[in-house]
């Protein structure tokens, strides 16, 4: 009777592992994820040795202060003022993961960004985007472009549609302008420098035609 729990029990074992492996690795990463998150934060720690000889002698004289204190008014022994400044520590330390955990929540349910990438399917989301702002732009150029003061009035144009995301080109893109009055151009580029790294950045000519290329403006261009 056993061998026939057994079995069907290593067959779904086998079925998860190759369907979703991620599912095997959930409960690996809960109990032993910390081990590489601690030598993360051990390799950025932004304290110094002294910072750490700082804190270490404070929390020497703030445990040996209360069992001075509380042995003067009582029958006191220091593994009690040890274990009583030790709660207090692991009390504050639980308000401030407190804090921490709404205060990321908060960020998560009020933020406009995903929680989880798309993957290709956001790259071409992005790239479908710039096309169509670009292209829309670069048949209304050849009127604007020549009069334009700067790159904010043309990404603040009403006739340029709405992206997928539901935000418009102003909200989602960087935009400069570029030659002179005989020969005008304007650049258009992601805000997200992750997104610019991969789409690269939209030209458009003042004869209305477009091209992309992965020349970075970012450097000479104001945010609008």
């Amino acid at each position: 009777m056993k061998w026939l729990l057994i079995i069907p029990g290593v067959l779904f074992g086998f079925f998860i592992m190759l369907s979703a492996p991620v599912l095997i690795s959930i409960p690996f990463v809960l109990v032993y994820g910390w081990i590489p998150a601690a030598g993360r934060l051990a390799a950025n720690a932004p304290f110094s040795t002294g910072d750490l000889a700082l804190f270490g002698g404070s929390c020497l004289i703030l445990v040996l202060g209360v069992h001075g204190f509380l042995r003067w008014l009582v029958q006191w022994r220091l593994r009690w003022s040890i274990a009583l400044t030790s709660i207090a520590a692991f009390v504050l330390l639980s308000i401030m993961c407190a804090v921490g955990i709404a205060h990321q929540l908060g960020w998560i349910l009020l933020s406009s960004e995903p929680v989880f990438t798309q993957g290709r399917a956001g790259w071409v989301r992005e790239r479908v985007d710039l096309h169509n702002t670009a292209h829309t732009l670069a048949k209304i150029a050849p009127e604007d472009l020549g009069t334009a003061t700067n790159a904010a009035v043309l990404l603040r144009d009403g006739r340029l549609p709405d992206t997928k995301d539901g935000k418009r080109p102003w909200e989602k893109y960087n935009a400069l302008l570029l030659g002179t009055n005989g020969e005008r151009f304007v650049a258009i580029w992601p805000r997200d420098e992750r997104m610019r790294a991969l789409l690269g950045t939209a030209i458009v000519s003042g004869q209305g035609s477009v091209s992309f290329e992965q020349t970075n403006y970012t450097h000479g261009a104001k945010s609008y």
